[in-house]
């Protein structure tokens, strides 16, 4: 409704400062115990934006000039090598106006993007693989692209005697780089400084991961860490701001410009642990990039995500939960997802190299909270409780070490309570927070916000909850509690017998039912390097990746000597060969103790084995990959697997094959999150499902070519997946056991709900489709939600009948609204158009947008993440409705006639599918409310303005202006 002149009545949502939502992206935040919707403020109105254009190569010249007379319009880099386009910062009123350049074959958002040895190295059979056919890396070149290198570290050189790839320094006068790192850019400051100014940085610590090259005594005594290639030489981008408020400087164009100077310095392997959350389809940048990288011989190698599934509340426990109880619950990295990848998850490490203390004989691992370090002397501990102020005020701490127990509220509260009894350190011992039941007893609190004890003389670290009970049996015992001494040291704790996968590492498959991830490596407590020659664990597929991107450096050399079969490239060739080689992964035993594997959509083919890859000459294949992908199937499946022996040996192989499993929901009696019963996802064997194989034994003579027939039996699924392993037992010496993972899915994949629910809907999960606007009155400087019974409490019902818009108004008024879908799975194809009538065949009055790329939601990332949080409360600028509908006559867009209108969002996430509609009403109204009374009544110190007003809708506010101020 449009305003009366000197009453305003406005649509909106205000909010309450004190309500913002706490960043929990850090280990140390409590939890949420619900969905944290209604309470929130909605995000900051954007008012600039980086995209990503593609256009041809014929066309150049032609949109760059185009661009160049658009107001508001910078570009920011030019892409040749791996894309046919550009990058360019564009102001939310210039954006319509190159959306229009007629040249573009694609426009999409540049977003945010994320940065996703010892025992590790044994996992992965790297030792044994340098040992037996000394490889080391050198003469391979493998770039990566992170948030940058501390090059003097100790551990970042090449051994005496090793000839380089890369010769040349460039540049050679900044005096910045050396043989081991000869080149790379920070594409943040733009400029040579790599150094990654934070406390555990990212990009160093992958690098000691892939290339750190310490001495054999280092090694030996923890003082230095010795990567999957060790002799290998290393391009550098830096793409992340030491600035975490900086997020201009981190979106994905950067890491497209990296990934083109990496393959013009001659980068034989690319490591990236960065990315966005995305299907991976062809028209997506990263999907063209990869698939030009591996045209020319490149191999890539990306982090899948620390997501868990779509549907999980958590990612630090144990296994993956389904807290939504989806079908799909897959959430994959774009640049994973892309075909030409290999996409790498996690698996757990089975030993902990963590700093420890010594304490009257025992070790206790620690991890610090605060930049102050832990140094050795006699302290007296005293148990401080959970840190409250009424449990410490009467408490002697000055000089002392204090105890506490983190509980669910801040930790902050806790230390600066300590800091003003002036305790000389703090320990905080990991407890049973709901959310990480099935890491606190093992692991530290790993605290990221080192501000808690910033400009301090006081140390802090966290114990496990074990050693913290350990600690305080050992101060309880001891005479006096006085004269403890403690000696920091590092030391190494075995965490489990066997690998497993990961809890928090992402699921599969890709939308079109392809196999991601491809492979899992060692990616929780990964020992490696940090700035000034120091050395830390972390956790995360970011860690993995690079195990698998040194491995391929290591087998490069090999691939390269072999001829693959026709139709397969080298590239494809080496993945084959990592999967063929890896080992299945065990989730449990059934009830007579037979092993069933975790999910292929989980662990891919299995856990990566480098000394086995070179150990075959026999490769198997599903039409040329590495997996079987059966997409759709009915009860019955038949398909074939191929055997081609490319060495000048005989080979024989016993053939066998385990369970034919799914994925089911356990529950598990304990409170997650979301208060419930949390509901772990585990393999199960399906009832009556059964599968046959054409032969149990092969003989393959040199240069052979075989095929495998198998009969798959889905017994009682439905709607949900089939699938397992098919093992050949090597029967020669000298060739390794090989096997395939195969899955297909039990229905119609199209059939389960994409977008979810409008939020006014009880059906609706995240509360999150919804209309917004943005709105000059609005002083958080933040997106309304239209449709609220009550401006002023953000918590009212929601109304969707109340939901307007004007287009004959003044500045000062709602004159636009932006549509927020969340996506609860990958999509294909997606149609949002405004509507007179909420069908399927109404006429299109304005196409707003068209594509193949939407977000899906992952449900982690309420709890886990602010910044990820406020994406999905951030409408897409694309996704703005001015008021305006075509008119053919004159070409052009004109204001709508008053009266209901409807966002409709047509999506299909399988190209033969069918289409699923949402709809979203709202209102063209552009009829002033009328003021019916004006009274006013003296009170003691002013005077009261009582205003009764009534509309044809609903009056949503009534805003006073006295002499030109609010």
């Amino acid at each position: 409704d449009q305003a009366a002149t000197e009453i305003e009545t406005t649509a909106g949502k205000t909010t309450d400062e004190s309500k913002e939502k706490e960043d929990i992206s850090g280990k140390e935040a409590s939890a949420p115990q619900t969905i944290p919707q209604e309470s929130q403020l909605e995000p900051e109105e954007v008012t600039t934006g980086r995209y990503i254009l593609q256009f041809s190569e014929e066309n150049r010249n032609l949109v760059l000039d185009k661009l160049k007379k658009i107001d508001g319009v910078k570009i920011v880099h030019e892409y040749k090598e791996v894309l046919t386009g550009a990058s360019v910062e564009v102001g939310k009123e210039s954006l319509s106006d190159v959306k229009a350049i007629t040249e573009l074959t694609s426009l999409e958002e540049s977003r945010r993007i994320r940065p996703t040895l010892h025992t590790a190295k044994q996992l992965v059979g790297a030792l044994k693989a340098s040992s037996k056919y000394q490889t080391d890396g050198r003469g391979m070149v493998i770039a990566v692209i992170d948030s940058g290198l501390d090059i003097k570290h100790k551990d970042m050189r090449l051994d005496d005697g090793v000839i380089p790839k890369i010769k040349d320094i460039t540049p050679s006068t900044t005096g910045t780089y050396t043989l081991k790192v000869p080149h790379g850019y920070n594409y943040v400051s733009g400029n040579d400084n790599l150094y990654d100014d934070t406390h555990e940085p990212h990009g160093m610590h992958i690098a000691g991961t892939l290339a750190g090259n310490a001495t054999d005594e280092e090694v030996a005594s923890k003082k230095g860490v010795d990567g999957i290639a060790p002799n290998a030489q290393l391009l550098v981008y830096k793409i992340f701001s030491n600035d975490p408020k900086n997020y201009k400087a981190e979106t994905e164009d950067a890491a497209y410009a990296a990934i083109e100077d990496a393959i013009k310095h001659g980068a034989d392997v690319i490591s990236l642990s960065v990315g966005y959350y995305d299907s991976g389809l062809p028209g997506n940048a990263y999907y063209t990039i990869a698939k030009r990288a591996a045209e020319k011989g490149i191999i890539i190698t990306a982090a899948i995500g620390n997501a868990g599934a779509s549907s999980s509340d958590t990612s630090f426990d144990l296994h993956t939960n389904n807290a939504l109880g989806a079908v799909d619950t897959a959430t994959t990295v774009g640049v994973a997802a892309t075909p030409a990848v290999i996409a790498v998850g996690s698996a757990r490490n089975t030993h902990l190299v963590q700093r420890e203390f010594m304490l009257n004989g025992q070790s206790f691992g620690y991890y610090p909270i605060g930049y102050t370090t832990l140094t050795e002397g006699k302290y007296e501990f005293v148990d401080a409780g959970n840190g409250h102020w009424e449990e410490v005020q009467g408490l002697d701490l000055a000089g002392k070490v204090a105890v506490i127990k983190k509980d669910k509220f801040d930790l902050k509260d806790a230390v600066r309570n300590l800091k003003f009894k002036d305790v000389a350190g703090i320990i905080v011992i990991n407890t049973d927070q709901g959310w990480n039941k099935d890491y606190y007893r093992t692991h530290q609190l790993l605290v990221d916000d080192k501000t808690l004890l910033s400009y301090s003389s006081i140390w802090g670290i966290s114990l496990s909850g074990e050693d913290g009970r350990r600690l305080l049996e050992v101060a309880n015992q001891s005479q006096g509690n006085t004269g403890l001494v403690l000696k920091p040291t590092i030391g190494m704790k075995k965490l489990i017998e066997v690998p497993t996968v990961s809890g928090f590492s992402s699921w599969g498959p890709t939308v079109n039912l392809e196999l991601k991830p491809e492979i899992v490596a060692p990616g929780e407590d990964v020992y490696a390097t940090l700035n000034d020659n120091r050395y830390g664990s972390m956790s995360g597929t970011s860690m993995a990746s690079p195990i698998v991107a040194g491995a391929s450096a290591l087998l490069l050399p090999r691939i390269r000597q072999m001829t693959p079969p026709e139709g397969m490239t080298r590239m494809d060739l080496l993945r084959i060969i990592l999967m063929n080689t890896a080992t299945p992964l065990v989730d449990v035993l059934d009830s007579s103790g037979h092993a069933l594997e975790n999910s292929p959509r989980q662990q891919g083919a299995g856990l990566l084995q480098i000394d086995r890859a070179f150990e075959t000459d026999v490769i198997l294949h599903h039409r040329l990959k590495g997996g079987v992908e059966l997409k759709e199937i009915g009860r019955e499946t038949e398909f074939e697997v191929t055997l081609e022996n490319l060495g000048n040996q005989q080979r024989s192989f016993a053939i066998s094959a385990g369970k034919v499993l799914t994925s089911q929901d356990v529950p598990v009696d304990r409170i997650g999150r979301s208060g419930k019963v949390v509901k772990e996802i585990h393999a199960t064997e399906i009832k009556g499902s059964s599968i046959h194989l054409s032969e149990q034994s092969i003989q393959l003579g040199p240069k052979e070519k075989r095929t495998i027939r198998l009969k798959l039996d889905a017994g009682e699924a439905k709607d949900q997946f089939a699938e397992g392993y098919i093992y050949f037992k090597s029967l020669t010496e000298g060739q390794s056991d090989i096997s395939i993972p195969y899955f297909g899915f039990v229905g119609d994949w199209s059939k389960e709900r994409i977008v979810d629910a409008p939020a006014w809907e009880t059906s609706s999960k995240l509360k999150l489709t919804s209309v917004l606007s943005s709105y000059k009155h609005n002083k958080s400087g933040r997106y309304i939600e239209l449709g609220r019974e009550k401006i002023q409490d953000n918590q009212s019902p929601l109304n969707p009948d109340n939901i307007a818009i004007q287009n004959q108004h003044s500045d000062s008024q709602i004159g636009n609204a932006f549509v927020r879908f969340a996506l609860l799975r990958d999509i294909t194809n997606y149609d949002l158009d405004i509507v007179k009538e909420a069908t399927e065949d109404a006429p299109v009055l304005r196409r707003i947008d068209t594509g193949t790329m939407l977000s899906r939601v992952r449900y982690v990332d309420y709890f886990e993440s602010l910044s990820e949080y406020s994406k999905l409360r951030t409408p897409i600028e694309l996704h703005r409705w001015d008021g305006k509908v075509y008119d053919a006559s004159n070409d052009e867009n004109i204001p709508a006639p008053e009266g209901q209108y409807f966002f409709r969002l047509r999506v299909k996430n399988k190209e033969n599918g069918a289409y699923q509609y949402t709809y979203l009403p709202v209102k063209i109204d552009n009829q002033k409310p009328e003021i019916v009374a004006i009274d006013t009544n003296r009170l003691s110190s002013h005077r009261e303005l009582v205003v009764t007003a009534k509309d044809n809708n609903k009056v949503w506010e009534v805003r006073a202006n006295l002499n030109g101020e609010d």
